[in-house]
């Protein structure tokens, strides 16, 4: 899974980043720069949000024969881990869309 992140992550910066030109074009035509964060940061969180999404139903419809046997703390841990990646990439996004603009 980290690894996965750490690929994602890399995928946002460098998408944003090749954008340059393209903010560049909305600030010259008068967008303002917070507009701007927020559209980046919304853009960018599209592909962070589904690759979470996917691989838990994938990993869910892989293991569907045993989730009875699955204890509250394995869930609790699933559910912690979650929401641990939503926040990093969060946290990254807004970070990098800081910078970039």
């Amino acid at each position: 899974m980290l690894i996965g992140l750490f690929g994602m992550l890399l995928i946002i910066r460098r998408g944003l980043l090749d954008r340059a030109r393209e903010i560049s074009t909305l600030k010259a035509i008068g967008f303002d720069v917070e507009s701007i964060k927020r559209q980046l940061f919304r853009e960018s969180m599209i592909v962070p949000i589904y690759a979470i999404v996917t691989g838990v139903i994938a990993a869910l419809l892989s293991v569907t024969y045993a989730l009875p046997a699955v204890s509250k703390f394995t869930w609790a841990t699933i559910v912690a881990i979650v929401v641990l990646l939503v926040v990093i990439a969060w946290r990254y996004t807004k970070r990098i869309c800081r910078t970039i603009c």
